[in-house]
Parts: structure tokens; C-alpha cells; sequence
């Protein structure tokens, strides 16, 4: 089980295969998300609050729009289940975590896989983590 709070909404993701909107005030459940055959790992909230990324054991991530309450998008590529999903601050990319231990990059407009992570090392001042993909080389420093 995992859980996700905004303002004034949690995501619930679970066993049950199941991905649950509640509302925080009244602790009632407002939306049911259902996976007829794997559970969901986790589910987030978009910053503009208008979709739901659900990671799943079936290797997939799902986004689900919030005011129709309808799945719109899944995004395929993780040779095992997901662990975590991250959105962008500015919504635009979505990272995924998964068993099988590699982090991917997905840019959520195009709907196409924008490169995924070989390997990541800290630089010896342990502030800097070079990675490093098929496609290109990224420095990140804090």
C-alpha cells in the first residue's frame, strides 16, 4: 500500500488492485481507479493536479484524468514491475523506478521513451552523480 497526499485528496494504491481518491475532510472515497489483473505499486498525483500515474507489476504505468475518471495513457518499457513515479514540476517528463533496475524518463506529451539509465556513479565529492544511457551522458549536481 502506498499513499499520496495534495491538498485536500489522497491516492491510495494497493494489493487489492486497486488505485483509491479520497477526500481528506469527510474520509470519504471519491473514485476507484480497478486493475483486473496486477496490483499497483504506487500512484501519484500530476502538479497540476488533472491526472494520476499508477505504477504497476505488469511492467506499466498508467495515467488516469481525473475529471473523466477514465485510463488515457500507459506507457510500456520497464522489463519488470514499477516501483516509483515521479512527475516533473513542470509536468512535462515522468521518471519511473523499477525491479528491475533501471530508472526511465518518459516525456508525457509524446508519449514515446526518452532514454533510460544504464548506470549511475557520485563523483568523490559525493554532491555530484554523473549517469549515463544509451543516448546520452547527465550530470546532476546538488
Amino acid at each position: 500500500c502506498k499513499i499520496f497526499i495534495s491538498g485536500q485528496k489522497i491516492i491510495s494504491s494497493s494489493n487489492d488492485k486497486t488505485v483509491r481518491i479520497w477526500d481528506i475532510k469527510s474520509g470519504q472515497q471519491l473514485h476507484i481507479f480497478k486493475e483486473y489483473f496486477h496490483r499497483f505499486r504506487i500512484a501519484e498525483f500530476s502538479p497540476d493536479k488533472q491526472l494520476i500515474a499508477s505504477g504497476s507489476t505488469d511492467k506499466t504505468i498508467k495515467f488516469w484524468d481525473i475529471k473523466s475518471k477514465k485510463e488515457i495513457k500507459i506507457l510500456i518499457g520497464h522489463s519488470a514491475g514499477i516501483l516509483s513515479v515521479q512527475f516533473s514540476s513542470d509536468n512535462k517528463i515522468i521518471a519511473s523506478s523499477s525491479v528491475d533496475k533501471t530508472i526511465y524518463l518518459w516525456n508525457i506529451n509524446k508519449i514515446r521513451h526518452l532514454h533510460y539509465v544504464n548506470d549511475i556513479k557520485y563523483f568523490p565529492d559525493g554532491q555530484t552523480i554523473v549517469s549515463c544511457s544509451e543516448y546520452q551522458e547527465n550530470k546532476y549536481k546538488n
